[in-house]
């Protein structure tokens, strides 16, 4: 109850924080939008979906630049990790369609997952960014519906649940596709989605600190989420770097994973020796 409680008073806070930062930093952004789009269009022009094509003129003299190195890194990079997230959920569908089950799966909590997905998607489709710069995120928001999918075939939910679901997620897409929104909302979204996952991971590294056990936590899922966040922190750096606001909630996302993540490592030695 009393983390209910926390969560709706920080929702609130946050609502009030989003609509007065994004008043300051929305203008900025827009400002270069079309720079944006404009680094967004030659980027897209690779050789062997990795080498930007001026860098490939100059590999093809011997010539060696930082910053083509940097860029074909950042392609190569941000297209493991598209490639990576077509996996990263399979596992629990896989056990989910298994077992017919979707015991300790909460329907909301993935719903959750879908709209901090779209409020993403929502911010990088405005802006027209290459589908590279996000593609990871389209892929998990697709599995995390099929997740949700499974949820109301598995748990026998009401008629008009599930509905609500769809509608809630029909409503979002519709509403992305066709660029509904003003670009100001959009921001204070991707800033609300932002403030959910940092609290959900503080709250989760609470949890763990009381216990003084890392508990059901997987490593590997821990590992993965971080590992998969640096490398987007990095590839933004190389490829959108005018775009401060969307680096400095990815830069902060990160430091609350990475944060989890040492509480889990911290606090694994203690479990292993309860088990002993």
């Amino acid at each position: 109850m009393q983390y209910s409680t926390l969560f709706l008073a920080c929702a609130v806070l946050l609502l009030g924080t989003a609509a007065a930062a994004t008043t300051t930093h929305t203008a900025h952004t827009h400002t270069h939008t079309t720079t944006k789009s404009t680094s967004t269009d030659a980027k897209s022009d690779n050789v062997l979906f990795v080498i930007p094509r001026e860098c490939w003129a100059a590999l093809t003299q011997l010539q060696l630049r930082p910053e083509c190195v940097a860029r074909t890194a950042s392609n190569a990079l941000s297209l493991g990790l598209v490639l990576f997230s077509l996996y990263y959920k399979v596992p629990q569908i896989t056990k989910m369609v298994r077992e017919r089950s979707a015991k300790s799966i909460s329907p909301a909590s993935v719903l959750m997952e879908v709209f901090a997905g779209l409020c993403a998607i929502a911010y990088y489709y405005y802006l027209d960014y290459d589908f590279m710069a996000y593609g990871e995120v389209v892929s998990g928001a697709v599995q995390s519906l099929i997740i949700l999918s499974l949820c109301y075939a598995y748990r026998e939910m009401g008629g008009s649940t599930a509905l609500a679901y769809a509608g809630l997620v029909a409503s979002g897409v519709v509403a992305v596709y066709l660029k509904l929104l003003p670009m100001r909302v959009v921001d204070t979204l991707l800033l609300a989605s932002s403030f959910a996952y940092c609290l959900s991971r503080l709250l989760m590294v609470v949890s763990v600190v009381r216990a003084r056990s890392s508990g059901s936590l997987s490593f590997l899922t821990l590992f993965f989420s971080l590992a998969g966040m640096l490398v987007r922190v990095f590839t933004t750096v190389v490829s959108l770097s005018e775009d401060r606001f969307l680096l400095l909630i990815m830069c902060v996302n990160t430091l609350f994973s990475a944060t989890l993540f040492g509480a889990a490592i911290v606090y694994r030695p203690a479990e292993k020796r309860k088990a002993n």
